[in-house]
């Protein structure tokens, strides 16, 4: 059983990489269009429009450790370990034959603990992955004509029902059913870099597992399901294959995309060494919440200093930085409310317009400090330079000393 302290390192280990489920925002943030076209083909437009699970704004805070992930349910995260499992023996038991990278992976997804990660500093010192399965091609029949004896594949195992353009997966005959393109991406990086090790490696295996009714796409049988998993007898899993499907597809080895994701990860590279921040998108609303979350904290740190400089009691101080965290606040919260509502909403853009220039009249005005501020010196005109204006106040009060 791995620790807590292990556990944390996984994790922390995980900062310094990009992971499969990272690579598509990585191209996305480094990549120009033309790139991705010619890397891509036919599937460039579905990549393009598909929207991103971690914008390029969200995933730079996270690597740099100025900001944490919205924690993932725990439903969620249980029900995907345990169901992996499931996979694997639904896919032995038809006819197929599977291996983990030993023993121990296999128990690991039934234990639920993070697995290990797989690097490649050849390739790239960013680039690593965690691994489902593995899966080693015998005698037994096959997925694809022209898979022979002794290939292998990753064995990329999604529950999520998120398939190629289908809100409502249900109903939809099998044969119209397909995985979207993102996890093509994340399961041919893996491929990319297991190839690198072992060139036997040549086949990328997704299976994508959803409930055969809509109705019990729910947090209650996920939680039965889970119980099966735990306790797999024959009755149990046959349970499982009367309430969850397993769809499977195979790939071979996409080496078009390859340049692509040396060249997302150099630029990547780039950005995080030299503190480029990507820029955040007013349409996310976890975008919103980090650069709130990162202004308020400036200002925290803004009002010690000012009460170090001017001492703790300084009304004029308290009132001034709390009104200012208060705009700050209402302006973000403004936003965020008014992206879910989409109704008779207050445009993004108009919405800062209106923050700036309150924002300019109210420091110009108030001179809480004790100095003039000149309102020349104060640039916020753009989204996400809103801290120039800290910047500022410490400049003038530098000049002070």
């Amino acid at each position: 059983m791995q620790n807590k302290t292990q556990e944390e390192k996984w994790l922390k280990d995980r900062l310094k990489i990009v992971g499969a489920s990272e690579i598509s925002t990585v191209i996305k943030s480094e990549c120009t269009e033309d790139d991705i076209r010619k890397a891509m083909s036919d599937s460039a437009d579905e990549f393009l429009n598909d929207k991103l699970f971690v914008s390029p704004f969200a995933l730079y805070h996270y690597k740099k450790e100025l900001a944490e992930p919205e924690p993932f349910s725990p439903v969620l995260s249980e029900f995907g370990h345990e169901m992996e499992k499931y996979a694997v023996i639904d896919f032995n038991r038809k006819n197929y034959e599977i291996i983990s990278k030993n023993h121990e992976r296999i128990n690991a997804v039934a234990e639920n603990k993070p697995q290990e990660l797989i690097y490649c500093k050849e390739l790239h010192k960013l680039c690593a992955y965690t691994p489902d399965a593995f899966i080693e091609f015998g005698n037994s029949k096959t997925l694809h004509k022209d898979v022979i004896k002794n290939d292998k594949a990753i064995f990329e195992i999604k529950t999520s029902n998120l398939f190629k353009f289908h809100q409502d997966n249900w109903g939809i005959p099998e044969e119209q059913k397909e995985v979207k393109f993102q996890y093509i991406i994340q399961a041919q990086y893996q491929l990319w870099i297991q190839n690198k090790i072992d060139p036997k490696f040549k086949w990328a295996v997704i299976a994508c597992i959803l409930p055969k009714e809509k109705e019990i796409d729910n947090d209650f049988w996920k939680g039965k399901a889970v119980a099966w998993c735990q306790d797999l007898t024959d009755k149990n899993f046959k349970k499982l294959q009367e309430n969850f499907a397993v769809y499977y597809w195979i790939y071979p080895i996409f080496k078009t995309l390859h340049p692509l994701f040396e060249k997302a990860l150099n630029k990547w590279g780039e950005r995080l060494e030299n503190n480029i921040e990507p820029k955040p998108n007013i349409e996310n609303n976890t975008d919103i919440k980090i650069q709130k979350e990162k202004l308020l904290n400036n200002m925290e740190d803004f009002k010690i200093m000012c009460q170090k400089k001017f001492g703790k009691e300084n009304q004029g101080i308290i009132e001034f930085t709390e009104a200012l965290k208060q705009k700050y606040e209402d302006i973000y919260d403004k936003l965020c409310i008014d992206k879910q509502n989409r109704e008779d909403k207050l445009s993004a853009d108009k919405a800062i317009k209106e923050f700036e220039a309150k924002m300019i009249n109210f420091c110009v005005q108030e001179k809480c400090l004790g100095f003039n501020i000149d309102d020349s010196t104060i640039h916020i005109k753009k989204w996400g330079k809103y801290l120039r204006i800290m910047n500022n106040f410490k400049t003038n009060m530098e000049k002070l000393e």
